[in-house]
């Protein structure tokens, strides 16, 4: 079963450009400072924006350094389709991220993809990527989100995170509590074995 090494998680938030305009301002990045104010030190974060495939493996590789193992959520909040995610114009399936990330960068960590249908594939693609990056869990939507409703999700998914480490039991209190908003949104949570 799929534990976590502490109850208390971290948040590295990868987000790519969402809009054309250079004044849009950053959604979850805004979401994520709430939540620290209402957690204080019990919950951080480290907030980059990304446009380029070059500029994610530059983050990847740092976020990969001893100094930050306690990041232990990677949220990746950008446009996404099934398999897929986006950055600005280029195009990252799941496998090419998971050869990116190789088998140290995401081990041990909760992957959160914060993007329309991209973890909308068999199971056992999921299965596949979690066993190539060693990831504890990969969690996302299976459905195109309405943003405010996305962000709903994501709030309560990263509050809960925080007091559990069993990520079965996650899930479990995640269905019991907010059936209805998970069913909307095609929200699930993919464990490691």
């Amino acid at each position: 079963m799929a534990r976590a090494k502490e109850y208390k998680k971290y948040i590295f938030c990868i987000e790519s450009e969402f809009d054309d305009d250079l004044k849009y301002e950053s959604t979850s990045k805004f979401m994520l400072e709430q939540m620290q104010n209402i957690y204080g030190n019990k919950l951080k974060f480290i907030y980059r924006k990304c446009a380029t495939k070059t500029e994610l493996k530059h983050y990847l590789k740092k976020m990969s350094l001893k100094k930050y193992t306690e990041y232990s959520i990677i949220y990746f909040c950008l446009h996404g389709d099934s398999n897929k995610i986006f950055l600005d114009n280029e195009e990252i399936d799941l496998i090419e991220l998971a050869e990116i990330c190789g088998p140290k960068t995401l081990a041990d960590k909760i992957i959160h993809f914060g993007s329309c249908e991209t973890i909308k594939i068999k199971k056992s693609q999921l299965v596949e990527f979690i066993k190539k990056t060693n990831s504890l869990a990969v969690s996302g939507f299976t459905k195109e989100v309405e943003y405010v409703e996305g962000l709903a999700m994501e709030m309560l998914f990263f509050n809960w995170c925080q007091g559990f480490k069993d990520t079965k039991s996650l899930e479990n209190k995640m269905n019991k509590n907010y059936s209805g908003l998970i069913k909307q949104t095609g929200f699930e949570i993919i464990q490691r074995n």
